[in-house]
């Protein structure tokens, strides 16, 4: 389970899980874990998507879902 902290005002996650998907993403994708990080907390979120500006990224992750280009990027 998640690890909310600061009163809810910045929420942060602490989970092995998160940063095993990390990783798992990195190697497969060949990608930079720094990046990878954000799209595992938002697989592991219910609901949640990352928005990114990164196409290279975007490209090779899309099929995972729970991710989508800045560009294409709408509030409901």
């Amino acid at each position: 389970m998640p690890a909310w902290r600061l009163n809810g005002l910045c929420p942060s996650v602490e989970s092995a899980e998160v940063y095993g998907t990390a990783l798992e993403l990195a190697t497969e994708f060949q990608h930079h874990l720094f990046d990878t990080l954000y799209h595992a907390v938002a697989l592991h979120t219910p609901g949640s998507t990352l928005v990114t500006a990164d196409k290279v990224y975007f490209a090779k992750a899309k099929s995972l879902r729970q991710i989508c280009l800045l560009e294409d990027f709408e509030l409901a």
